[in-house]
């Protein structure tokens, strides 16, 4: 459920006044199903557990015992699944890639990162292309190395990504290029969805 934004905020100072630790204690006792469940270190699911609790007085475990209600039955969705060749996704990986360091001020972005301490098990340290040029920055690494490195972790997500739907997700259209704009495109998802 949605929450108000007053109660996150006072979660966060209680954060910043009894910790983590403390957050995480507090949810043991109101809600130990879903505290079993959580990583003792999973800042925002614990405080979304917490904060779901305050606002609407239901444990987070309780929600999830709950029927999901569909919003929109009358709702039909048509899907597309663009799958180029992996060729493809790897060098457009690539120039995304060379356009973030070059272009997009990306290293300073990671050297404010750095300076700020952000711990490196915080999801936006785990970013792709965050580890291997922050290897850069720290002077570990040439910045052509760090770069070539951050391509083929980011060409090896990409690939298994793509595995993934292929395998895994049924769509009512493939498109197997990059969408730039072609007709015959969107002529084969009107012909699905009958316009």
């Amino acid at each position: 459920p949605e929450t108000p934004p007053e109660i996150r905020l006072q979660l966060q100072e209680r954060l910043s006044q009894a910790g983590l630790a403390g957050l995480y204690a507090e949810l043991q006792q109101k809600d130990a199903e879903i505290a079993a469940k959580l990583n003792p270190n999973d800042k925002t699911r614990i405080i979304r557990a917490l904060e779901v609790m305050a606002a609407t007085g239901i444990k987070l475990s309780e929600w999830y015992k709950k029927p999901l209600i569909q919003k929109l039955p009358e709702a039909h969705f048509v899907t597309v699944k663009i799958m180029p060749e992996l060729e493809v996704i790897a060098e457009r990986c690539c120039l995304r890639l060379d356009k973030m360091v070059n272009e997009l001020g990306v290293l300073s972005e990671i050297e404010r990162l750095l300076t700020r301490g952000v711990d490196e098990n915080m999801p936006a340290m785990k970013a792709l292309g965050v580890p291997e040029l922050s290897l850069f920055i720290k002077g570990q690494a040439t910045l052509e190395e760090a770069l070539a490195l951050a391509k083929l972790h980011t060409r090896q997500y990409a690939k298994r990504q793509r595995t993934w739907l292929k395998n895994k997700m049924s769509a009512d259209v493939v498109l197997e290029n990059v969408y730039t704009g072609q007709k015959d495109y969107l002529q084969q998802i009107f012909k699905v969805i009958n316009l």
